[in-house]
């Protein structure tokens, strides 16, 4: 009798460690990059999981820490530079005040000698005030979240189109219209003589930009 409840004790003390196993293993998926994805430059490295009560995700690249994520979405900026050859990215996930942790990692892929990669270079118009030359280093331009690398700035541009988003509802009755077509106008004048102004209307239905004269 005695030998019974101490083999049904052991299995009930194996199937409760069994069960504690089981609901301390999480799920860690990665977002961003994908198992076999090409990597070049800024991107974001990104995981969900299933597990609670976390407590920080870290990310590595080839070893490395890259950074720390503590709130969801569980993501953080990393520029792979112009390197062509293929990572090793790992997600730790810390939960459960540091005793439970659970991993994920993907293997980016090598741009090879036969393939061609295009990088797409984008002018950002600003405007200024300062009282002396402001320098590529002081500034920060974002793109979703992820910093973007500035690799000139220029005090003059070439020409450039503007267009203005006009809501022509019903809503924009009493003066409100006409008070935003005066707004564009003024604007207008602020920029330069080889710049193109257009506007574009809407309500219901989105019309076709339109060429703005100036005055």
């Amino acid at each position: 009798m005695q030998l019974r409840s101490s083999v049904r004790q052991t299995i009930v003390m194996l199937v409760l460690l069994l069960a504690a196993i089981a609901a301390g293993a999480a799920s860690v998926t990665f977002v961003s990059p994908l198992d076999g994805m090409q990597t070049l430059g800024p991107m974001a490295l990104e995981v969900t999981t299933t597990a609670t009560k976390i407590d920080r995700v870290e990310f590595f690249v080839d070893g490395a820490l890259a950074g720390v994520a503590r709130t969801p979405p569980y993501r953080i900026a990393h520029d792979f530079g112009t390197s062509p050859m293929s990572h090793e990215v790992t997600a730790k996930v810390w939960s459960n005040g540091f005793r439970n942790v659970d991993s994920a990692r993907v293997l980016t892929a090598a741009i090879t000698a036969g393939e061609t990669t295009n990088i797409d270079f984008v002018e950002v118009p600003l405007r200024i005030r300062a009282p002396r030359t402001v320098r590529a280093n002081e500034l920060r331009v974002s793109e979703n979240g992820i910093e973007q690398t500035i690799r000139e700035l220029r005090a003059d541009r070439g020409a450039a189109r503007f267009v203005f988003i006009i809501d022509r509802s019903l809503s924009m009755g009493d003066g409100k219209l006409a008070a935003a077509l005066r707004a564009v106008d003024e604007e207008s004048k602020l920029l330069r003589a080889d710049d193109r102004v257009e506007v574009v209307l809407f309500n219901h239905n989105v019309a076709k930009p339109r060429a703005v004269a100036r005055g």
